[in-house]
């Protein structure tokens, strides 16, 4: 099905009375472009006793996907529009169910149709959407449910608040187009396809390992807005703050099942000679997962650095201590094999022959690795008389092994924006003071030469996406804002 992408609806469905319980997933798809094959609105409402199901068809050129839901509390109905199976496992504290939500037309005939079904009536109107009209109230879909016996309540509901009683009306509105949402790339050979951009959280910006709940809460919906299905943390990250920050936001958003979650875990080389290794792991995990409100993550990557021997960097570790018996990989193994963790991954710093005997093991779906505008070293081959870290084309090594990639330090630790050193900066013994002045200085030039009516920041956005081989560029954002520009530098030409 060929499918034009048009912008995301935003919606609100409300209800004038409270329900029982569960949740509600709505996705909307139509046939094809042609209009030969028919748009089918199917909505099913199910109770602990009873189905039902009321449909109506006809062939429309419209195409919609999962909207974004905000439940009314103690919703009890769960439906489904057209094919998408709807998974309604919120409970009935919880306030809001969100979903990816993209909207596709090339008309703007209206559909109308409806069909009743033991008593009930569905009255159901799609306004069509073009990429030149920007309605605030684009599409409504309203469903009267008035004295539908299949809603009726548990027996034990009273009759203040049984459906089969109390006339409901649940109306979708508010449907302000985006042309926001971003496109997916598959992810390695791990069969996700992931958005083109993730949403950081380390020590820069420095939002979620601080104390501003509201605008991490904000931030994360606003990723949610655009279609960002991914969130990178680490057990080392504000020692922690940073995965209780994102835990208490999604939680707060009920937005938890909406984002694949990854995390790291970090062993020094003292804790390698002097404890065992399954335990280290285990437990930071464990806290990881206590700490970000889960039962388990889409991805545990090795954040040491990996080179020749121990230490050569920063609480650096060697291949053998990954792969060897008994190492870090096996401890990881083990958690996986629990069901805890779907998927393994590393962080690409370090010598890269001894990243590329990782990569090569065929143990790691994953790597992130630095790949920016000052630094392309990792998808490309250095230059002559290149004085900064060589890379070593890790990213090219991990495209033959079916590894998906990550770009990390997209900005340079903020030196492509033109902004101060964050704090960390100060202080990191990773990405040092005297890197960033580095590449601040090769930022100031480097903008002399971009095309007119394009920023460094688009300019990093855009780089960053460019090779074939990368699924996703992990950026870290303070503001909303901040997502919306990077969004927008992805769409531009």
């Amino acid at each position: 099905m060929s499918r034009s992408r048009i912008g995301q609806a935003s919606v609100a469905i409300c209800s004038p009375r409270s329900f029982s319980s569960a949740s509600t997933r709505l996705s909307m798809w139509s046939g094809s472009n042609s209009g030969s094959s028919p748009w089918t609105l199917t909505i099913v409402s199910t109770s602990p006793q009873q189905r039902a199901t009321t449909s109506a068809t006809r062939s429309v050129p419209l195409e919609c996907s999962p909207v974004r839901i905000a439940r009314p509390p103690n919703a009890s109905t769960a439906e489904t529009i057209s094919g998408v199976s709807a998974a309604t496992s919120t409970s009935s504290k919880r306030l809001a169910r969100h979903a990816a939500a993209q909207a596709y037309s090339r008309s703007t005939r209206p559909v109308s149709s409806s069909k009743s079904f033991r008593g009930s009536r569905v009255d159901c109107s799609l306004a069509g959407i073009t990429p030149t009209a920007r309605p605030d109230f684009a599409t409504s879909l309203s469903l009267d449910t008035t004295a539908m016996p299949s809603l009726a309540g548990p027996a034990r509901a009273s009759p203040a608040t049984s459906r089969a009683s109390i006339p409901s009306r649940l109306l979708l509105r508010q449907c302000k187009i985006l042309n926001t949402m971003i496109p997916r790339r598959p992810l390695g050979t791990t069969g996700l396809d992931i958005s083109i951009l993730s949403v950081g959280t380390g020590p820069i910006p420095e939002l979620m390992t601080e104390d501003d709940t509201v605008t991490q809460r904000n931030v994360l919906a606003r990723a949610l807005d655009h279609g960002i299905n991914w969130i990178d943390t680490a057990a080392t990250y504000g020692d922690g703050r940073s995965e209780t920050s994102i835990g208490r936001a999604l939680a707060e958003l009920d937005a938890v099942d909406e984002f694949h979650l990854a995390t790291k875990v970090r062993l020094t080389p003292d804790q390698l000679a002097q404890h065992s290794i399954g335990d280290l792991v285990r437990e930071s995990v464990e806290g990881s997962l206590r700490r970000l409100r889960v039962d388990r993550i889409t991805l545990l990557q090795l954040h040491n650095s990996v080179t020749r021997s121990r230490g050569d960097l920063p609480t650096s570790v060697t291949s053998d201590d990954a792969l060897g018996a008994g190492g870090i990989v096996e401890a990881m193994q083990e958690l996986q094999s629990t069901g805890v963790v779907d998927h393994l991954g590393i962080t690409g710093l370090g010598d890269p022959e001894s990243l590329g005997q990782l990569i090569r093991s065929g143990h790691f779906a994953t790597m992130q690795v630095p790949y920016h505008l000052l630094n392309p070293t990792a998808g490309h081959p250095a230059e002559p008389g290149w004085s900064e870290t060589d890379h070593g084309c890790v990213i090219n090594d991990c495209a033959t092994a079916g590894v998906g990639v990550f770009a990390i330090r997209v900005y340079a630790g903020g030196a492509l924006l033109g902004r101060p050193p964050a704090k960390h900066t100060h202080t990191t013994k990773f990405f040092p003071m005297d890197l960033y002045q580095r590449h601040s200085h090769r930022a100031e030039e480097l903008s002399t030469h971009l095309p007119a009516n394009t920023t460094l920041q688009q300019a990093a956005v855009q780089f960053s996406l460019d090779h074939p081989a990368m699924s996703s560029a992990i950026i870290g954002f303070s503001h909303p804002e901040h997502i919306d520009q990077a969004v927008e530098a992805t769409q531009r030409p």
